[in-house]
């Protein structure tokens, strides 16, 4: 039996359904903390955290929930800062979790390129170009267009994963989702 769970029913799930529902909601709360609320929009903004920022970032990359996963490239849109940090979250992960990241972090380029003009609005002072650590070694022929880029990443992801979506839609309602919240939230609403 894990330590880490108590039960008082050892034959039904519940707690640890209870202990993953705990785990979950920390992470939102997480979430919420690093202004990326459109996940975790029913918990209070005020809630904080002791953990480095890799601390954070390294476990989305192993979630099982695909939209989890692609907080990490929220974050890196929103927090551009963050990609210094990058070199540790790798060194927290498995090898195979490590190739995931890598294809989300490049996907968060190819995403800033894309929407620049709308994500600097928001950024304005704290803009910086994210720097393109991974995406000559996943993409075999890098295209002038981050739409192409975008497609050949969901390729890599689709192997990756085993989820056959449409990547590039999958990103760009990422996108919109988050500068619609920012956009929200710069106006007082949220």
């Amino acid at each position: 039996m894990n330590n880490d769970i108590e039960s008082v029913d050892s034959h039904s799930g519940i707690n640890r359904v209870r202990r993953l529902e705990d785990r979950e909601e920390a992470m939102f709360f997480d979430l919420v903390k690093l202004g990326v609320g459109y996940l975790a929009n029913n918990f209070p903004a005020y809630y904080t955290r002791e953990q480095s920022i890799d601390e954070f970032l390294a476990p989305l990359i192993t979630q099982a929930d695909r939209r989890i996963r692609n907080v990490f490239i929220a974050e890196m849109l929103i927090h551009p800062e963050y990609s210094s940090k990058v070199p540790a979250v790798l060194k927290r992960l498995r090898r195979q979790d490590q190739s995931l990241m890598k294809l989300l972090y490049s996907t968060a380029v190819f995403l800033q390129k894309k929407y620049r003009a709308e994500l600097e609005v928001f950024l304005l002072k704290n803009w910086q170009d994210l720097p393109d650590l991974y995406s000559t070694k996943l993409i075999r022929t890098l295209s002038s267009s981050p739409n192409d880029n975008l497609w050949l990443i969901g390729k890599e992801y689709q192997l990756q994963t085993g989820e056959l979506i449409d990547w590039p839609e999958v990103c760009d309602h990422l996108v919109r989702q988050l500068l619609k919240r920012q956009d929200l939230f710069s106006r007082g609403v949220l």
